[in-house]
């Protein structure tokens, strides 16, 4: 099994630092970093539709 370090981005401030911690860990680790590109998927957003939402 192959160790990657793998983070998920969108257009958030959020996920550019989780990007950049991934970044940072994969060049200390010497593994190497795959990238997500995550965006919303067209219709109504998922959040609004998910059952759990307090």
């Amino acid at each position: 099994m192959e160790r990657v370090i793998i983070t998920g981005v969108d257009r958030s401030a959020r996920s550019r630092a989780a990007a950049d911690w991934a970044a940072r860990e994969a060049l200390s680790r010497g593994l190497p970093l795959r990238v997500v590109h995550v965006s919303p998927p067209d219709g109504p957003d998922p959040a609004e539709q998910w059952p759990y939402r307090p």
